[in-house]
């Protein structure tokens, strides 16, 4: 779900409904994954959300729906989750 104020909204934990890569770490066990799968996952949702802009003008979002949609695309945690 997107939040009003464009934020890709889901809980990863029970108890917190933020996201960040450690929260993510923490609840690897919820999953039943280790770091090293969780690790590949994150890797692919990096690279194929990459072009996400591209992909949605190749589709006919018109640039204020792109410019909506840019929050659920870009996380604090991005720069590091590309380290994974």
């Amino acid at each position: 779900m997107i939040s009003r104020h464009g934020l890709l909204r889901g809980n990863i934990h029970l108890d917190e409904g933020t996201f960040s890569i450690d929260l993510l770490e923490e609840a690897l066990g919820y999953f039943g994954l280790g770091l090293s799968p969780a690790s590949k996952i994150i890797q692919k949702l990096v690279t194929v959300t990459a072009t996400w802009r591209d992909v949605a003008k190749e589709v006919g979002a018109r640039t204020e729906e792109i410019t909506r949609m840019a929050g659920a695309f870009g996380h604090h945690d991005l720069k590091r989750a590309r380290t994974l």
